[in-house]
């Protein structure tokens, strides 16, 4: 008969495979500076004004901290089950030692996803400012859901959108506002114009913040659909994870006090 700390290990060790391979190998996920774009003139030489980095990946990195928490987990079940039971000389300090560290453990994916849930689903929803809130959380919120891929490029102060909302007619008759039209809007399904290049190009560093990169990096928009589903896969894997943990720790104490009845001289 398979045994619940058995199921358990083979689960665990199953999101822990999840986390694995939900990881990014290259692109902008790591470094969103290394993306170029042509209306932006990006990347810049070494010697521009506007030469400046993005935050790291913050999301990013609490999925690694994630991953390395759970393959922990997973080598403590495995020396747990190979353990062996059923006699009183347990090595009690196995039991302790995968119980303290499981509740350790408890305490830091919880925080983790705390921190998913206050950028995630709070900052990334909050449009109650212009600076330092996402652009196309203040579209969807203040305007309407961004439902087509065309809806991604609007002016970022204002959100008017591309063409649709302008009369290029009378855009056309002022030949300095048409040669600037284009400039004045912003490709939010385009990763470099998220980066703090493209703000102090663009002069928004002082409207927008001086770095947007943090809406590109944890998917606050369906503009960027690439990262929107990575964060919700490491988010669901976060739950699955805490939900697993607990379920070991009152496995394996249940074992050591009930099941097993081990006593302690």
């Amino acid at each position: 008969m398979v045994s619940s700390s058995s199921v358990l290990l083979f689960c665990t060790a199953a999101v822990t495979g999840m986390y694995a391979f939900s990881y990014p190998l290259h692109g902008t996920a790591y470094d969103i500076d290394s993306a170029s774009n042509y209306r932006i003139g990006l990347p810049l030489e070494s010697d521009d004004a506007c030469n400046v980095s993005s935050e790291a990946n913050m999301s990013l990195r609490l999925a690694w901290v994630s991953g390395i928490v759970s393959l922990v987990i997973t080598i403590l079940i495995v020396i747990y089950n190979i353990t062996p039971k059923k006699s009183t000389n347990w090595p009690v300090q196995i039991v302790w030692m995968t119980s303290v560290l499981s509740f350790l453990c408890q305490l830091l994916v919880f925080s983790i996803i705390t921190a998913r849930i206050s950028t995630w689903f709070l900052s990334c929803t909050n449009p109650s400012k212009i600076e330092g809130a996402c652009p196309t959380t203040r579209y969807k919120e203040l305007k309407s859901d961004i439902t087509d891929i065309e809806q991604c490029n609007f002016h970022p102060i204002t959100l008017t959108l591309f063409n649709s909302e302008n009369d290029l007619f009378l855009d056309c008759l002022n030949e300095q506002s048409f040669s600037n039209y284009n400039r004045e809007f912003a490709r939010y399904d385009v990763p470099a114009y998220y980066t703090a290049a493209a703000l102090c190009l663009r002069n928004e560093t002082a409207t927008l913040g001086a770095d947007l990169s943090w809406c590109y990096f944890w998917g606050c928009s369906t503009c960027t659909p690439e990262t929107y589903y990575m964060n919700a896969k490491w988010f669901g894997l976060d739950i699955a994870l805490l939900i697993l943990i607990v379920a070991n720790y009152i496995v394996i104490m249940g074992e050591f006090y009930v099941i097993q009845d081990v006593k302690v001289n």
